[in-house]
Formats: structure tokens, sequence, C-alpha cells
């Protein structure tokens, strides 16, 4: 339960001490605080966000733009019609809005562009669909708040919460502005050093030559 990967991060910070004393109810509280923010943290440039998910969404027949709920990053984005998978091609912001186009047709898509708005992630889309497609993204989502009784292991395996839990033993140290055991930021730099290799970035030709 994540209030077991608290009480253990206390004692981690050294702040509490194992089988001397409980964690009090007032760091209970901070702790569930400090893991939220932790959590939210991973989500700003999703390198220590080690799972990628697809997931699809209805392409709207003559609409641009869509915004869904906790994309962090988009790595791919494709749309099936009669059998066959269209990629559609990420283009950097200045040549997506700046550059001539035929703003009334409906098409084929064939080129987007992605960015981040508060808890959600934009996509827009050229040509705007000309019928209904199901389009699906591939990419990484936010990791989302916990609450004391939720079930860790539902949601991350056990290597992530071991991360997660010297991060947070980290993150109280400085809430109680105390240094965290030197044994606590070595194992620290050695997770964050492996994570990013769980799901490595593509440097895929194809993805470099589109931007």
């Amino acid at each position: 339960l994540a209030r077991e990967l608290i009480n253990k991060a206390w004692i981690l910070s050294g702040i509490v001490a194992r089988d001397l004393e409980p964690v009090s109810g007032s760091q209970g509280a901070d702790g569930l605080f400090l893991l939220n923010a932790l959590l939210s943290q991973q989500n700003i440039t999703s390198k220590f966000v080690p799972y990628n998910d697809e997931q699809t969404f209805t392409a709207v027949i003559g609409q641009e733009t869509y915004e869904i709920p906790n994309l962090i990053t988009l790595y791919t984005l494709t749309f099936t019609k009669n059998g066959v998978r269209y990629p559609m091609q990420p283009m950097q912001r200045k040549r997506y809005f700046g550059t001539g186009r035929a703003n009334n047709v409906n098409s084929l898509m064939y080129q987007y562009f992605f960015q981040r708005i508060n808890g959600k992630g934009q996509i827009f889309m050229y040509f705007k669909p000309s019928e209904a497609f199901t389009v699906t993204m591939n990419g990484k989502f936010a990791l989302l708040d916990v609450t004391f009784d939720e079930e860790l292991n539902d949601t991350y395996d056990e290597f992530y919460q071991l991360y997660l839990m010297y991060e947070l033993a980290n993150f109280m140290a400085g809430w109680y502005n105390q240094l965290v055991p030197q044994v606590v930021q070595d194992k620290i730099l050695e997770i964050r050093k492996e994570l990013p290799d769980l799901n490595p970035l593509d440097f895929e030709p194809y993805n470099v030559s589109s931007i």
C-alpha cells in the first residue's frame, strides 16, 4: 500500500528510527503530500516515467484539435483505413503553424503537432479528418495521485516502487532541512541511470527527418 511505502521512506530518510518510534499522523499526511508531489514531478519531462502506453481516440470530421487527458509524451500517431495503417509525421511548432496550407480541406491526416497544456496533451492534425477515423497514440501518460490505502502493485512494478521510496526519502529529508544519508543518494543515482533504459528512445531516421 502507499502508506507502507511512505512509512518505509520516513525510516530510510533517517528522520524516523526503525522500531523506536512510529510515523506520526502529521508525518503520514506530509508523506502522502510529498509522494504525490514526487509523482507529479516525474511528469515534467517523463524521463523517469518508465511505462509507454497505447490508447485511441476518435477523429471528428473537420476537427483539427484534440485534447487527451494526462498525455505527456507522444511518440507516434497513426490511423487505419481499409485495413491499411497510415502514419502521421510530427511537426515542430513553427513549421506546423507558420507555413501555408488549405484550411478548408478535409482529407487523410498526414501531419501533427503535439504540445502540453494543463493536465492534458493537445494534438493538432492536418488535414482535418474527412471521416471518423480511430486514431492510435503511442506515448507516455502522467503518473496520477495516490491515496493512503491505494495498492501500488496494481500500477507500478516493484523496481519502480523502490525508486519512489528512495526519491521520497530524499524529499522528506529536504522537507525537514536535513541531508539524506549518502547510501540513499547513491541508490537514487543508480536507479536514475537505469530507468531510461527500460524503454529507450527510438532514434529511427524517419522520426528525425520528419521534424
